[in-house]
């Protein structure tokens, strides 16, 4: 079994994209823990609607390339069009065990050490596990990013 933490993200009727992912998510392994959903205005977009983000943490039998698939194919189920401002869902592989990665999918995935909107709620769910590259906590790397201001609006219960 391997360990993978997964960022959710939603602009566009996110109560109903993200309870479907999570229940996608579900089919790939065992949800061990779920963050806080926050929100967040989205980034570069200053007329698209708020995001919510959380991170779901998730024991699979999947090898890396498969669940990335897979996460994709959630996204592409739910409706997700490239680009636009209205997003139904995006799926990101944060980590996978240990695995660093050059090539799709990118590991650990680099908005990881620089968006307090993925680091917040990896460190709600695995806030003593390290960064394969940097060797911080992810507490630590929540911590040391402060924008953009997050929300907290809803804790999953989806376990």
């Amino acid at each position: 079994m391997s360990y993978a933490l997964i960022a959710l993200g939603s602009n566009h009727q996110p109560v109903e994209h993200l309870r479907r992912a999570a229940l996608g998510l579900r089919e790939l392994g065992q949800i061990l823990a779920a963050s806080r959903v926050y929100q967040a205005a989205a980034q570069g977009q200053a007329s698209a609607p708020p995001y919510w983000n959380a991170v779901l943490s998730l024991e699979t039998e999947l090898d890396v390339l498969a669940l990335y698939a897979a996460l994709k194919a959630l996204e592409q189920a739910s409706g997700r069009n490239r680009p636009s401002l209205l997003v139904s869902l995006d799926l990101d592989l944060l980590l996978y065990d240990e695995l660093v990665r050059d090539a799709k999918p990118i590991l650990p995935h680099p908005d990881l050490l620089s968006k307090r909107y993925v680091a917040l709620p990896a460190a709600e769910v695995a806030s003593d596990r390290l960064h394969p590259l940097s060797r911080q906590s992810l507490q630590a790397i929540a911590e040391s990013l402060t924008q953009p201001v997050l929300t907290p609006i809803l804790t999953f219960h989806l376990l």
